[in-house]
């Protein structure tokens, strides 16, 4: 027969070790005696038997798939022991053996010189016997590894030691002290700190990566490849920014007990955490691309009425003066050639002025300015909630894992405390919210029309000023706005949420505002800023 040498290992430690050379030393002496040629070998390197890895995805997986369809007869495979092959469970080992077995191949133990084939399986029950007792045992050894390495962990994090057991840390960090102590260099939290800054004002992940590059700002890794949007989004989602640590199992992913969420030094404040992934910040930067400056206020809310589809932006460029861009909303559907007839490009400027106009008071309600004294400590004390129910959420969240794989009482009475907490939790955060639409209050309808203007004022910057007043406007009327459909006629039929008022903007700016709870309301264009505070205020 020819034999097929199989060998696997856990760990890269492992590849640096002597299991390649004990395997391949004792796969080698139990050919040699019984005079099978060896004409391939298969190693899985740094491959988990314990989570079946290998079974499924690895050599193993291919091995099995090969003598499947081309069947194994002639051949034989050797591994070291049983283990290296799975340290699943006992059911699924032995339907292994009878799959590969079925195919006509023989599989040899090299530690215990037992060979087995479809008759030895049929006929010899010691030998199945042997095969379920191994099978156990190298399931419940890997069991008690896993629980030894995660109990290992939690035990020294209980008892206030460090974990960190390895030589790396974040690129903002570095380890002294023999490795028991972390200290930010500040440098490089700066530049972390931007990205947060600009990402929290509106700037898309490849504009953030374009201007790091174009300022000379080496990347933390890859210096040859430059910033690339995919750091970006990796330091914006990485939680060791506020100082958290989850340790994993690093072949598997799997987390190992709950995160201990004053591990590293933070850089970045639970307020500028939650700033950041705010989920009205991620709905307006979805599709953003290239787009730096949000100069469509209204992209994600309009709409072709024929079709459906979004409209899109286009920017129209005049013959006689190069310096003169006009931009229009056009049917995507259309532009793609994909079914709308629907080709008529609509002013955005006469659109946006218009709708600005009649429910932009409306949509900035006080919480946009925020200077009071009380309500910094307010927002602060928001983020922190908000971070404590985070964490909350990632502990439920292993311990359901946990319950999936070994359920217990203790385990579900943990379960029910946390969910408890949360409930707790979820309360606070609650009056928080409360307390900080208290906080804000209401200013007078003169002082807001004032604030209003000098925003809407400040979207025709270029300036970071500019930037911050479009994306200000973009979150308010998407808070309000549920879409604008825009017909061939050239009307844009504006949906608020509430369902409570109807706006219908005509081709060259002229407005219908309808209000359906408060009638008699719907004033001239002239009065329409006023008369939005009044319904702001009123509703």
């Amino acid at each position: 027969m020819q034999a097929i040498k199989y060998m696997r290992w856990s760990s890269e430690k492992q590849s640096k070790g002597s299991s390649f050379a004990r395997q391949t030393r004792r796969i080698d002496e139990m050919a040699a005696a019984q005079g099978w040629p060896i004409v391939d070998t298969v190693v899985d390197e740094g491959v988990s038997a314990y989570s079946g890895a290998n079974m499924f995805e690895g050599g193993l997986a291919k091995l099995r798939e090969r003598f499947v369809r081309e069947g194994g007869s002639n051949h034989v495979l050797i591994v070291e022991q049983l283990d290296r092959l799975s340290r699943l469970d006992t059911v699924t080992v032995i339907e292994f053996f009878i799959t590969m077995t079925r195919t006509g191949l023989t599989i040899a133990l090299a530690d215990s010189r037992m060979i087995i084939d479809a008759t030895s399986l049929r006929n010899q029950t010691a030998q199945l016997e042997e095969i379920v007792r191994e099978s156990h045992r190298a399931n419940r050894e890997g069991q008690v590894r896993a629980d030894r390495s995660s109990g290992a962990w939690q035990t020294m994090r209980e008892e206030g030691r460090k974990v960190h057991t390895s030589s790396t840390c974040p690129a903002w960090l570095e380890l002294i002290n023999d490795r028991y102590d972390f200290r930010i260099r500040e440098d490089r939290a700066d530049v972390v700190r931007d990205i947060f800054r600009w990402y929290s004002d509106g700037m898309s992940k490849r504009n953030i990566a374009r201007k790091l590059n174009e300022c000379k700002i080496p990347p933390f890794r890859g210096a040859k490849l430059g910033w690339q949007p995919t750091a970006v989004v990796a330091l914006i989602n990485n939680r060791a920014v506020i100082g958290e640590y989850q340790h994993q199992n690093r072949k598997t992913g799997d987390k190992i007990g709950d995160p201990d969420p004053a591990y590293f030094p933070p850089i970045i404040t639970n307020e500028e955490w939650q700033r950041a992934h705010d989920p009205r910040q991620k709905k307006i930067m979805v599709g953003r691309g290239r787009e730096i400056h949000h100069r469509n206020v209204l992209q994600d809310l309009a709409y072709c009425q024929k079709c459906g589809w979004r409209m899109r932006m286009n920017r129209k460029t005049a013959r006689a003066k190069a310096s003169y861009v006009t931009t229009y909303l056009q049917c995507s559907n259309y532009d793609l050639r994909k079914g709308c007839d629907h080709r008529k490009m609509h002013r955005l400027d006469y659109i946006e002025a218009a709708l600005l106009d009649h429910i932009l008071t409306h949509a900035l309600d006080d919480q946009v300015w925020s200077d009071e004294t009380a309500v910094p400590a307010l927002n602060a004390k928001l983020a922190n909630e908000r971070r404590e129910l985070d964490d909350l959420s990632t502990r439920l969240a292993n311990i359901l894992s946990e319950l999936e794989r070994r359920p217990s009482e203790r385990v579900q009475a943990r379960r029910d405390a946390l969910e408890a907490e949360e409930d707790a939790l979820l309360a606070r955060i609650t009056e928080t919210e409360a307390a900080l639409v208290m906080a804000r209050g209401a200013v007078t309808p003169q002082e807001h029309i004032r604030r209003v203007a000098e925003i809407r004022a400040d979207m025709g910057r270029d300036d970071d000023e500019g930037l911050k007043a479009r994306k200000t406007i973009k979150l308010a009327l998407n808070d309000i706005i549920d879409r604008i459909d825009i017909g061939e006629d050239g009307r844009a039929h504006v949906r608020v949420k509430s369902g409570l008022r109807s706006i219908t903007i005509h081709p060259g700016g002229e407005v219908w505002d309808y209000d359906f709870i408060h009638r008699g309301r719907d004033l001239p264009v002239l009065d329409c800023a006023m008369g939005d505070y009044v319904r702001r205020v009123t509703a």
